[in-house]
């Protein structure tokens, strides 16, 4: 083991020394930069912002992946409790940082939050475009209602209606086949093409984040290449288990998913060798219970716009951001003021401050969102 972590600081020194004068400051402060995308405040503005802005069904489930990695992280680096490069060499420290340094939670929790984004691109590129709107008539006689991404212009005599994609194919016309085809050809390229693009731009951000934590002197190479690991095995059982998991507390309802938040969030406050552990059971509670309330009460959809476009869209979703994180950080800051601290009750009061918050941003926010009126609701599931 100390012949590893030998090799490490000759390794850190070596990448060091490659910042020579004029460009060495400009290239501390670039890497101070990039260890900041690895960091609590950028997880503390993006998570809320896939929720409110994106997705709140896949902002709950990026959220849990990371909260699980991050509590695992931590476990681990108090078992280990490997000394940093800087508690053995304090010249190569050009941050501070606490805890062990094994694994590297930086390089662990950003593989697992930008892979999982990434992973979701390819959904972004449409199949198709709709040719008609959602209903035409035929006469006097209202034809069915087609598949958006299904529609194909057809004519019958001086009326015009819709054709599914198969009805098309079947009608052995060579310009439907070619076209249906070609166009099918397109979309699939452009959603390969962006997914290629989206999942390289988050490994190359993986790999600068892990490498800013080698230069700025708090990890060892081995401990960015253990995060990345298990970085990788959580990624692993979030694609293999995470759909199955969700049909089953859908199936369940809303006494099931209340349940299995509490139940786990439980688990993950079972052991605690510090305060910083507590987190992800503290945001897990208020997440998972918030998210259950705001599908049987709420019915916050975060796609939904009022039918606004363009411009407007993005001022309102803009207008959720900076009214949610504003709230979030006066709750936050509030609590912290308000709740005593440095007491034999500082680790229940940490709790409620965090589940309180985690509740925020999954349903109290939403809930104000639709108020006023910067976010549309769909049905509420009153299972």
């Amino acid at each position: 083991m100390e012949n590893m972590l030998q090799w490490g600081l000759d390794f850190i020194r070596c990448v060091q020394s490659f910042a020579s004068p004029p460009f060495s400051s400009a290239l501390t402060v670039f890497m101070k930069i990039i260890t900041n995308f690895g960091g609590g405040l950028m997880f503390m503005i993006l998570l809320p912002f896939i929720y409110w802005c994106i997705d709140e069904k896949k902002g709950l489930r990026i959220d849990v992946a990371v909260l699980l990695s991050a509590w695992i992280n931590i476990a681990l680096k108090f078992l280990f409790d490997q000394p940093r490069p800087f508690d053995l060499d304090p010249s190569l420290g050009m941050i501070s940082e606490r805890m062990g340094g094994l694994p590297s939670g930086h390089a662990q929790n950003t593989l697992v939050l930008f892979m999982i984004a990434a992973s979701w691109i390819k959904g972004i590129i449409p199949q198709g475009r709709a040719l008609h709107p959602p209903h035409q008539t035929c006469g006097s006689m209202r034809l069915p209602q087609q598949s958006a991404y299904q529609r194909y212009d057809g004519t019958f005599g001086t009326h015009s209606f819709p054709l599914s994609l198969d009805h098309a194919r079947a009608s052995g016309e060579p310009q439907v086949r070619v076209a249906i085809s070609l166009r099918s050809s397109i979309k699939e390229n452009k959603s390969k093409i962006a997914g290629v693009c989206a999942v390289s731009v988050a490994a190359f951000l993986c790999l600068l984040i892990g490498f800013s934590r080698i230069y700025l002197g708090v990890h060892f190479p081995t401990d960015v290449l253990a995060g990345w690991i298990l970085g990788g095995a959580i990624l692993c059982g979030y694609f293999l288990l995470g759909d199955k998991i969700e049909a089953l507390l859908v199936k369940g309802g809303f006494r099931a998913g209340m349940i299995t938040s509490a139940v786990v969030s439980f688990l993950l406050i079972i052991y605690v060798p510090n305060e910083e552990i507590l987190m992800a059971g503290r945001n897990m509670l208020g997440m998972g219970t918030g998210y259950c309330l705001n599908r049987r009460y709420v019915g916050f959809k975060s796609s939904l716009v009022f039918e606004r476009t363009g411009f407007v869209k993005y001022l309102t979703l803009s207008a959720r951001l900076l009214l949610g994180i504003t709230g979030f950080m006066l709750i936050f800051t509030a609590l912290g003021k308000l709740l005593p601290q440095n007491t034999d009750n500082s680790n229940l009061f940490g709790f409620i401050r965090f589940a309180l918050a985690g509740f925020w941003v999954s349903v109290a926010a939403p809930w104000i969102f639709v108020k006023l009126r910067l976010a549309g609701t769909e049905k509420k599931n009153d299972e």
